[in-house]
C-alpha cells in the first residue's frame, strides 16, 4: 500500500531544475521548478511552485502558484490564487482567487482581472487592472489606474488615484494625487501629510473625511508592518515547499544519514556537533567578507 502511494505521489507532482527550464508539454499533477530562468509554454493542471531568476509563465495554471524570484511575469490563466514575491512582478492575466505579492516592483496591467482580493507590499505598485474583490495595498508608491469594485484599503509614501473605487475607501499617505478619471462610489477617510484635500465631484455615493487617526508616523510606518506581515506568510510557505523538496529530492541521502545514527552514533555526534558550530561562524564570516561588500 506505501509503495503503491508513493508511485502515485511521483505521477500527480513533477520535479523540475535546471539553468534554463521550459515546459512544452502539459504536465498533469502539481509542478515544482527550481531553476535560472524558467518557461511555462504549456498547461498545468495542478500546482505550480517555481523559484528562479527570470520565471514567465505563458499558459494556464488549474490552481495556485506560488513562486518566488527576480522577475516574474504571469501571462496565463490561474484556476485558484497566486502567492508571489520578487523583485518585479508583473500580471498580465485572469486569476481565479485572491492575488497576494510583495516585491520591488508590481504591475497589474490593464488586461488583468483578479476575481478574488489583492494584497499587495511593495516599493512601487501600479493596478491598470480590475479587482472584483477588495485591495489592500502598501507601498512607497501606489497607483490605481483600474477599477476596484469592493473596497479599498491603501497605505503608503504617495497614492495616485485615477481610476474607481466602488466601496469604501481608506487613504493613508504622505502624499494622496487626485487624477481626472478619479471615481469613488462610497465613503473616503483619509489622511495626508498636508492636511484636508478637495476630492471635489469624484465621490458621488458618499462623503470624503480627513481621518487624523490614520496618519502614518515617522518613525513606525504600518505600511511597512503590512508588508512584513505578507512577507512572513510568504516564508512559511516557502519552508513547507522546501521541507517537500528536501524529502523529494533527498529522501536516500537522509534515510543513510539516519542509518549512521543509528550504526555510528558517537562518530556522527562529533561530526554533527562540528557542523553546528562550523555553519554559523562561515555564515558570520561570509557576511563580513563577500556578501558584506
Amino acid at each position: 500500500m506505501l509503495s503503491t502511494l508513493l508511485v502515485a505521489g511521483q505521477v500527480l507532482s513533477q520535479v523540475r531544475s535546471g539553468e534554463d527550464v521550459v515546459i512544452d508539454d502539459i504536465v498533469n499533477g502539481d509542478l515544482y521548478i527550481a531553476g535560472g530562468t524558467v518557461t511555462i509554454n504549456a498547461p498545468v493542471n495542478g500546482d505550480l511552485v517555481v523559484a528562479g531568476g527570470t520565471i514567465v509563465v505563458n499558459d494556464s495554471i488549474s490552481q495556485d502558484i506560488l513562486a518566488a524570484g527576480g522577475d516574474i511575469t504571469i501571462n496565463g490563466f490561474v484556476g485558484d490564487d497566486v502567492r508571489s514575491a520578487g523583485g518585479k512582478i508583473r500580471l498580465s492575466s485572469r486569476v481565479a482567487g485572491d492575488f497576494v505579492v510583495g516585491g520591488g516592483e508590481i504591475n497589474i496591467d490593464g488586461r488583468s482581472v483578479i476575481l478574488g482580493n489583492l494584497l499587495s507590499g511593495g516599493g512601487k505598485t501600479t493596478l491598470d487592472g480590475t479587482v472584483q474583490g477588495n485591495v489592500k495595498a502598501a507601498a512607497g508608491e501606489f497607483t490605481l489606474n483600474g477599477v476596484v469594485e469592493q473596497e479599498m484599503d491603501c497605505r503608503g509614501g504617495d497614492i495616485i488615484i485615477n481610476g474607481s473605487v466602488s466601496g469604501m475607501a481608506r487613504l493613508a499617505a504622505k502624499d494622496i494625487e487626485l487624477g481626472s478619471r478619479a471615481h469613488f462610489n462610497k465613503d473616503v477617510r483619509y489622511w495626508n501629510e498636508d492636511g484636508q484635500l478637495d476630492f471635489g465631484d469624484t465621490v458621488s455615493g458618499g462623503t470624503a473625511t480627513f481621518d487624523p487617526s490614520l496618519e502614518i508616523d515617522d518613525g513606525r510606518w504600518h505600511y511597512l508592518g503590512f508588508a512584513s506581515f505578507i512577507m512572513a506568510a510568504w516564508y512559511l510557505g516557502t519552508a513547507m515547499v522546501m521541507i517537500f523538496l528536501i524529502q523529494y529530492l533527498f529522501g536516500p541521502v537522509l534515510r543513510n544519514a539516519a542509518d549512521t545514527v543509528k550504526n555510528a552514533s558517537l562518530k556522527s555526534l562529533g561530526l554533527g556537533l562540528l557542523f553546528l558550530v562550523g555553519a554559523p561562524a562561515s555564515i558570520v564570516l561570509l557576511f563580513i567578507t563577500i556578501i558584506g561588500i
